[in-house]
């Protein structure tokens, strides 16, 4: 089974800050996001949707008269992205176990 969780596109010879770093689940994803979130939590893996609404159905927008549904794409990453722990304080056995559990969703 084809388990489809995108990690952060980054193009070849440029560098990210991974100030957050921020995974898609597709459609074939096995899990709702909710869902997802809580299995993270129950094997002691925080995570956070940063922006759950986005730019442009923020009430100072919706006032400026922005339309809720100008932005299909924008809506819609809201409802399936989420950032996974990136930080200094991690070490490499953080790291692989964080990437084996993730890895582990069946």
């Amino acid at each position: 089974m084809k388990v489809s969780l995108k990690k952060p596109y980054k193009e070849k010879d440029v560098r990210h800050v991974y100030h957050q770093y921020v995974v898609k689940l597709e459609d074939e994803f096995p899990m709702s996001r909710d869902e997802f979130i809580r299995y993270l939590n129950d094997n002691g893996i925080g995570s956070a949707v940063h922006y759950p609404l986005p730019v442009h159905r923020q009430p100072l927008y919706q006032q400026l008269g922005y339309d809720r549904d100008q932005c299909p794409t924008a809506t819609r990453l809201s409802e399936i992205v989420l950032s996974l722990p990136v930080h200094p304080a991690l070490t490499d056995d953080n790291l692989r176990y964080i990437c084996d559990t993730v890895n582990g969703v069946s």
